[in-house]
């Protein structure tokens, strides 16, 4: 018996690596000369995770190229400076491809938190199959399809507003009348889901509608933007709106006080667009992840749910990516650790958290030259003056260079631990920086207190004396 479930176990494995196909792109670009490019795939399409496939290294004769394994098509994604640039790949291709003139982030791009890249579809100049050198270029197809169906969407729209009639209908079946005699079936769905998107955008369907016409599918497609774009639109803000119709009118009860997603499943498929388990699933996991800040919700009841999916999925990937969602959603919970920092501070001295010992820390990413930051360091100063003994004040200063930062304390005479950013996007990310200044204060035990914590302006001295004698440390 053993013996036979090795060999069957052997002969899946085998099956799993027989699917897999050497995808390459490659191309020329002496702009991008010495640079490394990480090619990229999302694996979490709620959260947006992803998993390096490559990184590409320009020669300095700009030549590059990447090579991975591929099970099925599925889309990568390269950023390059201002782009975000996509490709859809196919597994057994090879496509050589054109880079974007190079645009790199300007200091402000770098230092804003609502810096948005450009997504552009690469050019693809040749796509050669390893079975059919004639194979369709499909990347090109998807992209004059795209560039078409948007004007339309965006006339549409137009329309809508100075309400005017639109002959949305007759205009998607003359479309679709064109690639009648094209033999791709995932371009037939993908050019499927974009209707249903520009019919969502119409107001002329119910979302029951939508879904039976458009999106109802076996298995959700998640490497199909097409249909993870159209999902998203359909059950945009779900929770808020189904909460307030008759059917949904448990579901904040639901969420806060009982917090079992199983419960919460059955009461989702009262909604007629939401025909089964595997549909409700997504929906609870999207609208877990963006309701998470918007305090309709307790935070603690919203991880339980994603407990509950975890431990009970519908299908088994939903328990990957909950356990993803929680991971990023924990990610500065007051209770929790906050993300690791190791910078230079203004005396060249390299500097992580663990450095203060049983100190408070009062954590401010700010900059220079802004307003609202300029207002808190006469405070700052005052509170390192006063407090230095059980407090340790920590500025990350996200400005142009090192020196900046080292002129802007020295000139006015701060004293106080001040680290560069050293151009680290991931950095702000991770302590999810969305204005300057914000503050996060970390108890002696190295977790987060307040997440994040009052200004100095608004009152932190008085809160932290409140904490210090509501832990017996004052």
């Amino acid at each position: 018996m053993k013996l036979q479930c090795r060999i069957y176990l052997f002969l899946l494995l085998l099956s799993s690596y027989s699917y897999s196909q050497q995808t390459i792109i490659h191309g020329t670009s002496k702009e991008y000369a010495g640079e490394h490019i990480p090619v990229e795939m999302v694996i979490n399409p709620i959260t947006g995770l992803t998993r390096t496939l490559d990184t590409i290294v320009v020669h300095e004769s700009g030549y590059f190229s990447a090579e991975f394994e591929l099970k099925e098509v599925n889309w990568i994604e390269m950023n390059l400076g201002i782009y975000k640039c996509v490709l859809m790949v196919v597994p057994g291709y090879l496509y050589q491809v054109t880079l974007p003139i190079r645009r790199d982030k300007t200091e402000e791009e770098i230092r804003s938190p609502f810096f948005e890249p450009m997504i552009i579809h690469l050019r693809v100049s040749a796509e050669v199959s390893d079975e059919d050198a004639n194979a369709p270029d499909l990347n090109s197809e998807i992209f004059r399809f795209d560039t078409l169906l948007f004007r339309i969407n965006g006339d549409q729209l137009l329309a809508r507003t100075q309400k005017k009639p639109y002959p949305v209908d007759s205009l998607l079946r003359s479309i679709e009348e064109c690639y009648i005699n094209t033999p791709s079936a995932y371009f037939s769905k993908y050019r499927k889901y974009r209707y249903g998107l520009v019919q969502m955008n119409s107001g002329n369907k119910s979302i029951e509608d939508i879904y039976n016409n458009y999106l109802a599918v076996d298995y959700p497609e998640f490497q199909n933007p097409a249909y993870l774009d159209l999902f998203d639109k359909m059950y945009d803000k779900f929770f808020y709106y189904f909460s307030r119709t008759k059917e949904g009118k448990n579901l904040n009860r639901t969420i806060n006080l009982e917090h079992n997603h199983l419960t919460l499943r059955k009461e989702l498929r009262l909604h007629n667009s939401i025909p089964n388990d595997t549909i409700a699933d997504l929906v609870i996991l999207k609208e877990v992840n963006e309701s998470f800040y918007r305090d309709f919700y307790y935070k603690e009841a919203l991880l339980m749910i994603l407990d509950s999916i975890i431990t009970n999925p519908s299908i088994p990937v939903y328990a990957k990516y909950a356990r993803d969602i929680k991971a990023d959603l924990s990610n500065l919970m007051i209770g929790t650790s906050p993300p690791e920092i190791s910078l230079l501070n203004q005396y060249e001295q390299r500097i992580s958290l663990d450095d203060f010992g049983e100190k408070y820390i009062l954590l401010m990413f700010c900059t220079p030259d802004n307003y609202s930051c300029m207002k808190e360091y006469p405070f700052l100063k005052a509170l390192h003056k006063k407090h230095n003994e059980y407090l340790e004040i920590v500025t990350v200063m996200i400005t142009e260079s090192f020196s900046n930062m080292q002129d802007f304390m020295k000139n006015n005479r701060y004293s106080w631990n001040s680290l560069f950013y050293e151009n680290s996007e991931e950095l702000l990310q991770s302590y999810n920086i969305r204005v300057y200044p914000t503050c996060y204060l970390i108890g002696r035990d190295g977790k987060l207190i307040q997440s994040p914590a009052t200004l100095p302006t608004e009152g932190l001295e008085q809160q932290l004396f409140r904490i210090m004698r509501s832990r017996g440390d004052l």
